[in-house]
């Protein structure tokens, strides 16, 4: 289950030896059921200013095997097919677009849309912490950005799976890349202690890995989140993602596990021009048996 297909030698696999036989095991088990409900947040208030649209990029469309779909659409479409409960969805939106998502649904009821203000949308971060007022308290969380384009519902499965049968407050699937858009970084004990972003003008060159736009937050640390964002200036209006908490709940001594499970084809978002060129070309390689098979 774990793709190191890119550069086995570029990773120092042995930072992943204290859970990847546990986890393993969990991913292996054909006896172990998921048991909890899930609520689900989607990230939409952030813009496409650099693929030039004048409208939210979540409702930009693609041809998926099955039809023409947006991006968030796919992500509900998903999201319908999976074989576990969930017990509300959550998209966060600027209120000013409130109009591009209020016919959106999920299993045929309306969404719930968390609106923001301008002043309010300030990196994912504070977006989620905004949003938490609105959330069930005793719920964990499944967080998505809404630019997700593909995305196999088996790797949410799995996260989700890890979630329930480990000691474990956050899980999230990875990817190994070379210069990746946003980069985990482990310390010899295998925890992630570094996180850097290149829109935020960190770069890491070389191979690491990136998180695939899915985390699954126990509702347990909702509490030390709320910690980290209320500490780090939020009304002095600095804008804070949402993967910087990731290492931060580390020095809490919180379990985090990344989960290097995903191989680049299989997840992407999109960002630019040339990146939604790219993901077209992949669903286009796919029949609806084959997409079906392998994304449902």
């Amino acid at each position: 289950m774990y793709d190191f297909s890119v550069n086995p030698k570029a990773i120092d696999l042995s930072y992943y030896k204290g859970y990847l036989k546990k986890t393993n095991s969990i991913i292996k088990s054909n006896d172990l059921e998921i048991n909890k409900k899930y609520q689900v947040v989607i990230m939409a208030a952030g813009k496409g200013s650099r693929m030039n649209l004048n409208y939210p990029k979540p409702i930009f469309k693609l041809n998926y095997p099955y039809g023409t779909n947006s991006l968030i659409g796919n992500i509900l479409y998903t999201l319908e097919n999976i074989n576990f409960e969930i017990s509300s969805v959550n998209v966060v939106i600027n209120e000013k677009d409130e109009s591009f998502f209020k016919s959106l649904k999920f299993n045929g009821s309306k969404i719930d849309l968390i609106k923001l203000t301008e002043s309010q949308i300030m990196g994912t971060g504070i977006c989620l912490y905004e949003s938490f007022a609105l959330l069930n308290k005793v719920e964990d969380v499944i967080l998505i950005w809404g630019d997700l384009a593909i995305f196999p519902a088996y790797i949410l499965k799995t996260a989700v799976l890890i979630k329930e049968n480990s000691n474990s407050d956050v899980v999230f699937p990875t990817k190994i890349k070379m210069n990746p858009y946003v980069s985990f970084l482990r310390n010899k004990a295998g925890n992630i202690n570094k996180v850097l972003h290149s829109n935020e003008g960190n770069e890491h060159k070389g191979y690491a890995e990136q998180d695939c736009s899915c985390f699954v937050i126990g509702s347990n640390i909702i509490e030390d989140f709320k910690f980290f964002i209320e500490n780090k200036n939020i009304d002095n209006k600095v804008e804070i993602d949402f993967i910087h908490f990731i290492p931060y709940l580390n020095t809490i001594n919180k379990n985090v596990i990344g989960l290097p499970i995903v191989s680049e084809n299989y997840v992407s978002g999109v960002n630019t021009i040339k990146k939604t060129k790219q993901v077209q070309n992949i669903l286009d390689n796919y029949n609806y048996d084959n997409y079906s098979n392998f994304f449902l």
